[in-house]
């Protein structure tokens, strides 16, 4: 019995001992837990690039993939990365992809499923496909650094580039650039990278270029060698702009320096790209951009090795006194009658003027006058080329040279019938609820079955709201609205539907409460908010949020029309929505541009952002129009090769909560949100009627009170435009009073009705004044001694006219 008991007591003691020195929890905390993060990402018609997030204590991963959901999956590759690249296959095909991480003590779970599908195969002509890249260079420039170059390629928008650690290895994308060159940085010393490069337009990407390859320097970590010997950094450097185009540079001599490195950045913190490699302590950078500002700093070489960089100077050009000619001018065919004109913004211009031929070598006369960068030129003849020119103008009347020229051929006109009406064919739907936050969950439902997130945001401030949808898209998740005080019990419910786990609110607790926040926990529902001390630090939160992007919406952050026209685009391309005052711009947002940031929209006219803060922006491309409703179709034209008209949305222009909601659903099929108005403004008929044969569907946000059915009806017309009524004529405005201006014009034939419209200055926002079913009109409680600008409509059930020319009058002082 003693036996039995030592026995007893000595497997107790083992067991204590054992539990003690490898309790349960080390044993499982030493398996990895599955990765998070995970995103797949089509990179042609033979490619699916994988990316997700490095997990604690993981040695490798397991990629495996299946051709459906459900399928068998596949174990394709094991990798020590967080990226991997699936080459060789099909195009046109969806894959679906898992991932698991290993170490020594076993595997993790597999991560959630993603999945991708390969660009179609471009059987084009091969005239027509971008070609790769040529000459591409790869030099060491220390022990961290590997510099590229490469020739440019003719319509080339941006280049990714690839590297791998061996010539026949898997190669990576490691960084998208506009530039035809590029730093490699934080490399690890005496180590070869290979690198390869293909050019990325809006239809596809080129060939990989050659493949080239260079070895980082050795790290000189000695402290043996005697300082004295060490080559010291220039001194001096001074930056003195020379003009418009030149900047100016010198610095002390170094001693025992063979040769000096110049870099250069368009940010004191941006990423420096080496210019030019001279034996001289002086330097002037020529071909650059009038009136902006260039950072520098140079580094001296000998023999043994490289200095220190010099301390950073920067110069700004001069503004230039020329006004420059319209650049990239483009001429598109919109129907048998129509042709569309769009042209860089320029600097100082005003207005620009359109010239038209019908013979290229021939007289181009002035056909209009426009304050927008895009002009459609209407009632042209069928079948017929036109040629086009257009020149700056600016305040003084100074025109600039004219436009490099651009041609396009209108489509054939049928012959023997009139041409069906395509938007007779389009199918209509609504996605509309009792108020704006069901609408909201009718949006959610007609997107998602399921979300694992949400994004939250007040559905009676506009401010905060606008830069959520990019952010949105990011997460995969709809966009929900609630009141500031509660949550709104119809959002509560698409929570629980949609099973969300964790919910992303946007704006502080004076936008939407401590409250709100505390029910959504009560559902067992992670909380996150993302909020900055004002709208215009909480766009940039939500920009930080969302991860890296070199480009940036820039919009006016006290009226939300023209984000709201940009905002299903931005969040389809994954661009942050940035605010900023109309006068000023902010030093932070300011910051966060130049450091992040290569190119930028501006969506808006100087009414909404001014020239002062436009010419502080990087890159900046300026989309807009006479209205908000002319900026949503300027804007919706810019990205017309990247969007997929098949099904349009439809939403008010007058409020932001229902083309907010839909922004998140349109993206997910890269559908624009057009616009729409009561009545509905000419520019967007026009816009509509030139897609109709490329529209398949219309969705329409928001029940009849919202969008009537009067507005489709408008929208649909007749797309040969036969039956609208012709432009009005002989307008006269008359002054009355110091207050009132009296309106006339002749009857227009087949008319029912007419809109007028007025404004404060010829070329600003044109406000719809009233509907009448008279030939005249009466303006009243006007301000004295101001002059008021007018236009007219002429409306029937077919649609409206278009605009007659200005008039204007000036009240009595």
């Amino acid at each position: 019995m003693e036996k039995v008991n030592l026995r007893f007591i000595t497997m107790m003691l083992c067991l204590l001992v054992s539990t003690l020195l490898f309790p349960k929890t080390t044993l499982a905390a030493s398996i990895p837990s599955a990765p998070t993060d995970f995103s797949a990402t089509a990179e042609s018609s033979s490619e699916i690039y994988l990316d997700w997030d490095s997990v604690n204590n993981a040695t490798s991963y397991q990629v495996y993939r299946s051709t459906s959901s459900s399928g068998t999956y596949s174990k394709i590759a094991t990798t020590t990365s967080t990226q991997y690249t699936n080459t060789n296959l099909s195009s046109d095909t969806t894959y679906y992809y898992k991932i698991l991480a290993l170490n020594s003590a076993g595997e993790s779970p597999y991560s959630s499923k993603k999945y991708a599908t390969t660009d179609e195969s471009d059987d084009s002509d091969e005239s027509d496909s971008l070609s790769a890249p040529e000459d591409l260079n790869v030099t060491a420039e220390g022990p961290d650094e590997i510099y590229l170059d490469w020739d440019s390629v003719s319509d080339a928008t941006s280049y990714q580039v690839y590297r791998s650690t061996s010539s026949s290895g898997t190669y990576s994308k490691i960084a998208t650039t506009t530039s035809s060159k590029y730093t490699n940085t934080n490399l690890s010393s005496d180590t070869t990278y290979y690198y390869k490069v293909l050019a990325v337009n809006s239809t596809g990407k080129s060939d990989y270029s050659s493949k080239e390859y260079a070895t980082t320097d050795e790290s000189d970590e000695s402290d043996d060698s005697d300082e004295s010997d060490s080559l010291s950094a220039p001194e001096d450097l001074t930056a003195t702009a020379e003009g418009p185009n030149e900047i100016y540079l010198d610095w002390d001599s170094v001693s025992d320096a063979t040769s000096y490195q110049v870099y250069r950045s368009t940010s004191s913190s941006g990423t420096y790209s080496k210019i030019a490699t001279t034996t001289s302590s002086k330097y002037t950078n020529t071909n650059l951009s009038p009136d902006t500002t260039y950072y520098y700093k140079v580094l001296a070489v000998d023999s043994t090795g490289k200095s220190d960089y010099s301390s950073k100077e920067h110069a700004t050009t001069d503004e230039s006194d020329d006004l420059s000619a319209p650049n990239d001018l483009s001429a598109t065919v919109e129907s048998s009658s129509e042709i569309y004109l769009k042209w860089d913004s320029v600097s100082d211009a005003k207005s620009y003027y359109v010239y038209r031929s019908t013979d290229s070598s021939g007289t181009y006369s002035k056909i209009a006058t426009t304050t927008s960068s895009n002009y459609t030129n209407t009632s042209l003849s069928a079948d017929t080329t036109y040629y086009y020119k257009v020149r700056a103008v600016n305040s003084s009347g100074d025109t600039s040279d004219y436009s490099s020229r651009a041609d396009a051929k209108t489509s054939k006109s049928g012959t023997t019938t009139p041409p069906s009406d395509p938007t007779s064919e389009i199918k209509s739907e609504r996605l509309a609820g009792n108020d704006m936050y069901a609408t909201s969950v009718e949006v959610s439902k007609a997107g998602w079955n399921t979300s694992y997130y949400a994004i939250i945001v007040s559905g009676e401030v506009f401010s905060d709201a606008l830069c959520s949808a990019p952010l949105a898209q990011k997460y995969n998740s709809p966009l929900l609205l609630t009141t500031k005080a509660s949550l709104n019990a119809q959002t509560k419910l698409e929570l629980s539907r949609l099973k969300t786990k964790n919910v992303i609110i946007i704006g502080g607790t004076g936008v939407v409460s401590s409250a709100v926040e505390q029910s959504i926990k009560d559902m067992g529902i992670e909380v996150s908010r993302i909020a900055g001390k004002d709208l215009y630090e909480t766009s940039i939160k939500i920009a930080e949020a969302m991860g890296d992007s070199d480009q940036a919406v820039v919009a006016c952050g006290v009226s939300f029309p023209d984000a709201l026209s940009i905002a299903p685009i931005a969040t389809m391309k994954g661009m942050p929505i940035i605010l900023t005052p109309k006068d000023t711009l902010p030093e932070n947002i300011k910051n966060y541009l130049l450091k992040n940031v290569q190119s930028t929209y501006v969506v808006g006219g100087t009414g909404v952002i001014s020239e002062n803060v436009f010419k502080q922006l990087p890159s900046p491309k300026r989309l807009s129009g006479i209205n908000r409703y002319e900026t949503n179709v300027s804007i919706i034209k810019e990205f017309a090769n990247e969007l997929d008209f098949s099904t349009c949305y439809i939403s008010t222009g007058e409020y932001f909560t229902d083309a907010l909601s839909g922004s998140a659903l349109a993206s997910l099929t890269n559908s624009p949100v057009i616009l729409v108005s009561d009545p509905v403004d000419q520019s967007t008929i026009n816009f509509f009627r030139s897609k109709a044969s490329s529209i398949e569907k219309e969705v329409v946000f928001g029940g009849t009170v919202i969008v009537p059915e009067s507005i489709l009806t408008s929208l649909h017309g007749s797309s040969n435009g036969s039956d609208a009524p012709s432009t009005p004529t002989n307008i006269t405005a008359t002054t009355a009073s110091a207050s009132q201006i009296n309106l006339t014009w002749d009857s227009v034939s087949g008319a029912t009705s007419y809109y007028v419209y007025g404004a404060t200055s010829s070329s600003g926002t044109y406000t719809h004044l009233a509907t009448v079913t008279t030939t005249g009109y009466i303006n009243t409680g006007l301000w004295a001694d101001t002059t008021y600008y007018y236009k007219v409509q002429a409306v029937n059930n077919t649609g409206s006219s278009p605009y007659s020319d200005v008039y204007s009058a000036k009240t009595d002082n």
